[in-house]
């Protein structure tokens, strides 16, 4: 080993010597940098505010030097210990481009999430995604929040404008009774942190973030994590009725746009599949025929070939196949991710109001009142 390798391997090996779990009032958090780049001007000018409802207040999870929280055990009240760090909190961002939108995740680090005394666990991580059209032109826009809840998300589309406070969407940190805490958005004004985007940590940091065992909890923004969490942010939609003698589950996804090529396609775009089912009264339906949206027709899968189905979860790709051709859905072998799925009965009347007489261009909503049935008209198999 040459001396220039044994030096580099020494220092290296020293700093992770150096880099440990501390207390959790211990951790002094990044400064916010100025903004350089478009990414990071757009994270600072969308940045969120956190109000606290109940439990743990924000704090930093690592510094520089790649040393971490190590959190609190949930004893004493819901904020008893972590009601504020004297060093001052984080708020931690992640961007990037997601379906033809710019999605930017923004996390907070909580030291435990105990709802009730002696409930709950050591560490808890918890994330929006704010949904932008572009974050380049000059007044880009809130397509859609996403809050992290349970595993799960409560989405958004579009935000109430009580929600937010100019370009900041007011977020709530709660729990209820023996559940564990929750984002959701809020009327109420918050608190805003020093916010250190991905790219700006240091290498420290950033691995120390990857390796680090939160319990529980899991830092949403690190690699592996990142996509994953995104793809489940988004929404799908549901609706079911007896067509035909079969049970008709129509799902559909919104995307803001449907592109093939830079200035190319239309704002907005819906697309659906409905999952044909012999008899939904049965212990185990059978899934009868898929029917996949496809340029204001259906590609019809009558049966479809196991490859396409996960169990009794269709495997659906959207994707262009041609430059000039707009998207569509296609059954695929291709494993993908799933949605929080809401259903039509389940959306409030003001979201169902939206969704009927909100003007989508040469989109249309596949399961609103006006669409429904034809939708499955054209999309039946027999």
């Amino acid at each position: 080993m040459n001396v220039f390798t044994f030096l580099v391997s020494a220092a290296i090996s020293l700093a992770a010597v150096q880099s440990a779990v501390i207390s959790h009032d211990a951790v002094v958090p990044f400064a916010q940098p100025t903004p350089t780049s478009v990414s990071q001007i757009a994270a600072v000018n969308f940045k969120p505010q956190l109000h606290i409802t109940n439990g743990c207040h924000p704090y930093p999870a690592v510094d520089a030097d790649g040393n971490t929280s190590g959190g609190l055990n949930p004893t004493g009240s819901s904020s008893a210990g972590c009601k504020g760090s004297g060093y001052g909190s984080q708020i931690y961002g992640r961007s990037t481009w997601y379906n033809g939108v710019w999605a930017i995740m923004y996390s907070w680090y909580f030291p435990k999430d105990s709802p009730l005394t002696g409930f709950g666990h050591r560490h808890d991580w918890e994330h929006i995604v704010v949904w932008l059209n572009n974050p380049a032109i000059t007044s880009p826009e809130i397509l859609a929040v996403s809050t992290s809840a349970h595993s799960g998300y409560t989405v958004y589309y579009p935000p109430d404008s009580d929600y937010l406070d100019g370009n900041s969407a007011k977020i709530d940190y709660y729990s209820v009774l023996l559940i564990n805490h929750a984002f959701r958005m809020t009327s109420d004004a918050g608190e805003t942190q020093d916010l250190i985007m991905w790219d700006q940590l240091t290498d420290a940091a950033q691995t120390a973030l990857e390796d680090t065992d939160f319990g529980d909890a899991n830092v949403p923004f690190k690699d592996a994590n990142f996509e994953t969490k995104l793809a489940n942010a988004c929404q799908i939609y549901g609706r079911a009725v007896e067509y035909e003698g079969v049970y008709a589950f129509m799902y559909s996804w919104y995307m803001p746009k449907d592109e093939t090529l830079p200035g190319l396609g239309h704002r907005h775009d819906w697309e659906a599949c409905v999952v044909w089912l012999d008899d939904i009264t049965l212990d185990e339906p059978n899934i009868v025929a898929l029917s996949a949206s496809a340029h204001s027709g259906y590609n019809v899968y009558y049966p479809p070939s196991s490859s396409y189905l996960d169990g009794d979860s269709a495997k659906i790709e959207y994707s262009s196949s041609y430059i000039v051709i707009d998207h569509s859905l296609s059954a695929t072998s291709t494993a993908g991710e799933t949605q929080d799925l809401i259903m039509w009965d389940q959306l409030t009347d003001a979201a169902r109001a939206a969704l009927e007489d909100t003007d989508f261009g040469s989109a249309n909503v596949p399961f609103k009142e006006a669409n429904f049935q034809t939708k499955l008209g054209n999309a039946y198999y027999a």
